[in-house]
């Protein structure tokens, strides 16, 4: 089974919801498991729920917005993935026009540099969601191999 955290602001949910659509085309074999904060339920303690999906985690999927990166707890959840996980474990994604280069400008994001999935619209749209999925899928294939060879 290959964890997946999605580290996503509220807002950006449906992208998210999207995007899972598409991982359900991902080889299963590869087992994915794609969780995020709206997946807690009720009566769980969010502290422990977050650091136990971010030990378990082979991948982090970021969606950067305004919002995720005001948010001290999901910037904090990506910083900590980040110590403990080389940054090819990490599959960042602009959704929304937004400053994520000030403190993340090292990291390379989809769906372009310079374009948020936002900036989208139609067809043009659905290829971008493709894309993010099959860089998902790519990096879980690489996560999987990697666990089979140690």
């Amino acid at each position: 089974m290959i964890h997946i955290y999605a580290n996503v602001h509220g807002n950006d949910t449906p992208l998210l919801t999207e995007i899972r659509k598409l991982l359900v085309h991902a080889p299963e074999d590869l087992n994915l498991r794609v969780q995020c904060a709206g997946d807690i339920r009720a009566g769980t303690v969010r502290s422990e729920w977050f650091r136990d999906r971010i030990e378990q985690a082979d991948l982090m999927l970021v969606l950067f917005s305004a919002g995720m990166l005001a948010d001290r707890e999901t910037t904090g959840l990506l910083r900590n993935f980040l110590d403990k996980n080389p940054a090819d474990r990490l599959i960042p994604v602009v959704a929304r026009a937004c400053m994520w280069d000030v403190s993340f400008g090292h990291l390379e994001v989809l769906p372009e540099q310079d374009r948020s999935v936002s900036e989208f619209e139609g067809a043009a749209k659905e290829r971008v969601l493709v894309k993010i999925a099959k860089a998902v899928i790519a990096k879980a294939k690489a996560v999987a191999a990697s666990k089979t060879t140690t």
